[in-house]
């Protein structure tokens, strides 16, 4: 029995049509495809560009013409971050070295408590580290103008100072670090320079001073260098603040003040207390009559001064700015004779007494006080006739704040 041979398949109109659109169709999808793809990839690259060649690079200030970009404005706010929570995170170590004296821990702690508000507010760190940058912009400028450079071998020799290492070889002893027996906390930063350092048992041998090689000051380095990285802040990130630092130094080594050969000055006397209410005590007594001397002797609370009625000597009103603040010039500018206070510094509460006042030579101290603040002013007025333009939206581009302990 034969195979039937199978009827001839017949394309009709419809079938053409059919396959046409079917191709049509394909072609659309592909093309669709095609073109999706390609705007992921000029996404994708855009994003990888202007992360890496424009974003880093957007201006956040310009100071006298030179920029100051998001790259270097977020390594030194991040920078800033981490050398407030190194500090703070010593501060916290520490506090077991004065668990048996509550004023020292007390102290300890509010300095940790403003640490830790600082690393919260990351703006008014920005702030701050943003007007530090343009400060660096103007130091840096007007040391060259005078022709102070800082090379990358100074940069290099800085860092290397500042680990211990020096290239004649300067050796570094072991000490053995032990807590002191009755520590203190000085009032202003608390420091390792609480803890002794005492060498072993005096029937062992002292430690012989060990070489610090170059190889091990390099070996510490990287681990810094590592360190930062956690935070985000590069090597460059650290050798620009440390190349800022040398610019400050040479400019103000190189700044001539113009002091005059004599100053008003006064003669002024105070009496120190820790509290208002003896403050105003003593100053009643005063304005009764009773002598100053008497009063100083017996309860003025500055050990330094007390012995001689509280006699501070000759002094400009720059030096008492420095030392009291508001009250020190309100103190200077005081008649003769007339009691003033209490006033509140940092250190307590004041009676202050001017005795006496003239034009007198300065004195060593009072010639670096008026350098120093002469510079300043000097440091001012660059800032003042500077033409600095902020960005808008430099908030924007601050980084995270850190967490204590982060």
């Amino acid at each position: 029995m034969s195979k039937k041979r199978a009827a001839p398949r017949i394309t009709t109109r419809k079938h053409l049509a059919r396959a046409q659109r079917e191709q049509r169709q394909r072609r659309w999808v592909l093309i669709g495809t095609t073109v999706v793809l390609t705007i992921v990839v000029v996404v994708l690259g855009y994003g990888f560009y202007d992360s890496t060649f424009v974003d880093p690079y957007r201006e956040i200030a310009v100071v006298n013409g030179e920029p100051i970009v998001k790259r270097e404005f977020q390594g030194r706010v991040r920078f800033m971050q981490r050398q407030l929570l190194v500090q703070l995170n010593s501060y916290a170590q520490m506090e077991s070295f004065f668990a048996s004296d509550p004023d020292a821990l007390q102290q300890l702690q509010e300095l940790e408590l403003q640490l830790s508000t600082q690393l919260a507010n990351v703006e008014v760190l920005g702030q701050q580290t943003l007007e530090q940058l343009i400060m660096d912009r103007l130091i840096a400028a007007e040391a060259k103008r005078r022709g102070l450079q800082v090379t990358a071998e100074e940069i290099d020799r800085r860092i290397e100072q500042d680990f211990g290492f020096y290239v004649e070889g300067t050796p570094t002893p072991l000490p053995t670090r032990t807590p002191a027996a009755t520590p203190t906390l000085d009032t202003a930063v608390p420091s390792a320079a609480t803890s002794e350092v005492t060498p072993g048992p005096t029937s062992a041998p002292r430690p012989t001073p060990t070489p610090y090689t170059r190889e091990a000051f390099e070996g510490e380095y990287q681990a810094f260098v590592e360190s930062l990285s956690d935070f985000r802040i590069t090597e460059q990130d650290f050798r620009a603040f440390v190349e800022a630092q040398l610019y400050r130094e040479k400019l103000e080594a190189a700044y001539e003040p113009e002091l005059p050969d004599k100053v008003e000055q006064v003669e002024v006397w105070h009496i120190l207390f820790s509290e208002e209410e003896a403050a105003n005590q003593a100053l009643a007594r005063l304005e009764a009559g009773e002598a100053w001397d008497d009063v100083a002797s017996e309860l003025s609370e500055d050990e330094t001064t007390r012995e001689e009625g509280g006699l501070l000597g000759w002094r400009t009103v720059d030096e008492l700015a420095s030392f009291f603040g508001q009250a020190g010039i309100v103190a200077y500018s005081a008649p003769i004779g007339e009691l003033v206070g209490p006033l509140q510094t940092e250190s307590g509460w004041h009676i202050f007494r001017v005795t006496a006042r003239e034009e007198r030579p300065l004195s060593p101290t009072a010639l670096e006080t008026a350098a120093r603040n002469d510079y300043q002013r000097f440091l001012i007025q660059l800032r003042n006739e500077a033409e600095v333009t902020i960005s808008e939206d430099w908030v924007s581009h601050l980084p995270p704040p850190i967490a204590p302990g982060g």
